[in-house]
């Protein structure tokens, strides 16, 4: 967003404010500030302000622009933890790209999140790249996992709300806490139990290796918008390894959830055709 602050309003009792980007005009404004906006990565504008009694006498501000490349954060192999508290109307834009030649991964620890509002996380520098996840994982978005698949090793997330109900204002009520960090990494990694799926990519069959400390009792399965495709109780077909046909769905990218006795994991998994 564009903020416009009219310290002087020359000899008209008011101006008016245009922008050159959206087209978007304020009639009739005073002392004060107004905002424009929001505006997204890469979009220039320029504000025009004009004399409320005659449009001749006005004024336009230089371009104002905020570059995608000025907002990516530098994500090392140490993971960084974030703690995010979105607001109603809320347009928050996060990106992050490994400081190495590693894929950069971001795991979700916590999250509320109410109907109406959702992240859109994109496989890359900025809103161009492909969408991995759109969605708000159910309301909860505790192990959710992502990792980049890009020459940049770079993921771009976007919190998006509507004008009710948000963490700011307690409606939600936990923040949204997530890690980031290089390295591409799957829930065994970072828990002790122990938790992973193969092949993956998947042509139809996916075996599920869990610990002896994980008690299976419910497989979800979910696309990128975070609808559920698949729901069922897993099959053992050896000791600690579960299998589930995924045959009927389409290629693409999913997010495989496993529900514990004790808590939910999640892993991506790629299905190919």
């Amino acid at each position: 967003s564009v903020e416009v602050n009219v310290t002087s309003t020359g000899d008209a009792s008011t101006v008016d404010l245009v922008s050159t980007a959206s087209m978007d005009t304020l009639f009739g404004v005073g002392l004060g500030t107004h905002t424009f906006g929001p505006f997204g990565l890469d979009t220039a504008t320029t504000i025009g302000v004009f004399n409320g009694d005659n449009s001749l006498c006005r004024f336009f501000s230089p371009q104002v622009v905020l570059s995608a490349d000025s907002c990516v954060l530098d994500a090392s192999c140490q993971y960084e933890t974030y703690d995010y508290c979105y607001e109603n109307s809320d347009d928050a834009w996060f990106v992050f790209q490994s400081v190495d030649t590693l894929p950069i991964t971001i795991i979700f620890t916590q999250g509320d999140m109410e109907l109406g509002d959702k992240i859109i996380v994109y496989n890359g520098l900025n809103d161009q790249s492909a969408v991995i996840f759109n969605g708000n994982y159910g309301g909860d978005l505790s192990g959710l996992v992502m990792s980049s698949t890009n020459p940049d090793n770079a993921l771009t997330v976007n919190i998006i709300s509507d004008g009710t109900g948000s963490c700011d204002d307690g409606t939600a009520e936990n923040d949204i806490i997530f890690s980031v960090g290089c390295g591409a990494v799957g829930l065994e990694e970072l828990s002790s139990d122990g938790f992973s799926l193969y092949p993956n990519p998947s042509n139809g069959i996916v075996n599920m290796r869990v610990a002896d400390a994980i008690q299976p009792r419910l497989v979800r399965v979910m696309d990128v918008s975070g609808r559920v495709v698949f729901e069922g109780r897993p099959t053992s077909s050896s000791e600690g390894t579960f299998v589930f046909d995924l045959s009927s769905l389409n290629a693409g990218a999913y997010f495989v959830q496993l529900n514990t006795t004790d808590a939910v994991y999640t892993l991506q998994l790629q299905m190919q055709r």
